[in-house]
């Protein structure tokens, strides 16, 4: 990797101080939703050296950058520098925690008028997150109204926007947000970029095979199996309603019946409740898969072209696809998991290893995230 890690301090007479050749264990992690959420590394020095590094620069803005390409690979703010003898580990938290949890958002007047998703996302980042980009050029509009839904009173942006994008859209089509690093001009860096988009707009894919993967994991289970679906909610004024059932034959006649009627989607329009029920039949009438893999070679991207693992971070949100992660059907006579191609939800990059670890999403992206829409709405 052609990299460099320099830590900017708004000094004007010296913004920029170079610190790749002083520090090594660099570690970067992203995840849905938010983007980069961690950057972290060594810096080796004695225990008066490491107090004044340490003091000096927390606060200070992290950049990793490729030399060769602008925008920056990673960015983050220094918030925790451990001192030891030893010297100090630098954990830097990415625009995610540093931007999206400073400002609550307490305007129940703009949040009706906003009315849509979208819109709210945008009202949001434009009241109470002065750190992103003003850019909203990539806020997409779902379409689906927020009311009766709202939030309390003094909540972060960080934990309204997931509670927002777990409201899909009329598709069921999962939806993300995360910020990303923008352009510099010169050598000056620009506030991150903020997208809000369904899964389907995230569509740069990279692909490996499983000789390229160690510490393969997968684990279908039959734990959150429901094939008998009904959910609970409430109307505007409060009074309790329950859907009626949705189910599903093969499941049952496979397995078992299994009754799943313990979810509460809390204020949600009736419309809305039936669709969540049919997302939930979809997603738990089969066996759940997790998966999780670490690389330690090269990424592909889609033509073939072999890429750093590093690159996945700096391009996250990404898709990854495992040629022969499952076997193929026309060996096994039937597949409970059809899907190679997935979003990755969590990507972390060890540098001296060269290793990268991903969490996969093997689930059916138009089954929304629901685990998140039902804390959303509880």
């Amino acid at each position: 990797m052609s990299w460099a890690l320099r830590v900017y301090t708004e000094q004007a007479w010296a913004p920029w101080q170079e610190i790749t050749e002083i520090i090594s264990g660099l570690t970067m992690r992203a995840e849905l939703h938010g983007g980069v959420q961690a950057i972290s590394f060594d810096i080796a020095d004695d225990y008066v050296g490491a107090y004044r590094w340490a003091y000096d620069h927390i606060g200070a803005q992290l950049y990793v950058f490729d030399n060769a390409v602008n925008p920056p690979v990673a960015e983050g703010v220094i918030f925790e520098p451990a001192i030891s003898q030893e010297g100090s580990r630098i954990q830097g938290f990415g625009p995610w925690t540093a931007y999206m949890f400073n400002q609550v958002y307490n305007n129940t007047a703009t949040w009706v008028a906003a009315g849509q998703t979208g819109a709210q996302v945008a009202a949001i980042l434009t009241a109470d997150c002065p750190g992103v980009n003003t850019d909203q050029s990539n806020i997409n509009e779902p379409g689906t109204n927020n009311f009766p839904w709202q939030p309390s009173d003094n909540a972060y942006p960080g934990d309204l926007i997931p509670d927002l994008a777990a409201l899909s859209d009329a598709a069921g089509a999962e939806w993300y947000f995360w910020l990303k690093s923008a352009p510099m001009t010169g050598t000056t860096p620009a506030a991150p970029l903020p997208y809000f988009k369904p899964a389907s707009a995230i569509t740069k894919v990279y692909q490996c095979w499983r000789e390229d993967i160690v510490d393969l994991e997968l684990r279908p289970s039959l734990s959150e199996l429901g094939n008998d679906m009904r959910v609970m909610y409430r109307d505007a004024a409060g009074s309790q309603n329950q859907t009626v059932s949705a189910i599903d034959a093969d499941s049952q006649a496979r397995y078992w019946l299994r009754e799943r009627w313990d979810m509460d989607l809390g204020t949600a329009p009736a419309a809305a409740a039936l669709q969540y029920r049919d997302q939930l039949l979809a997603r738990y009438k089969d066996p759940i898969q997790v998966a999780s893999f670490t690389l330690n070679t090269w990424v592909y991207d889609e033509w073939g072209g072999k890429w750093p693992l590093w690159r996945v971070i700096a391009d996250f949100p990404v898709k990854f696809t495992v040629n022969d992660l499952i076997p193929d059907s026309t060996v096994l006579g039937h597949t409970l998991d059809y899907k190679r191609t997935f979003i990755s939800l969590a990507a972390e990059y060890d540098h001296d290893a060269n290793t990268l670890r991903i969490v996969p999403d093997t689930e059916d992206n138009r089954a929304d995230a629901l685990l998140a829409r039902h804390r959303a709405f509880q």
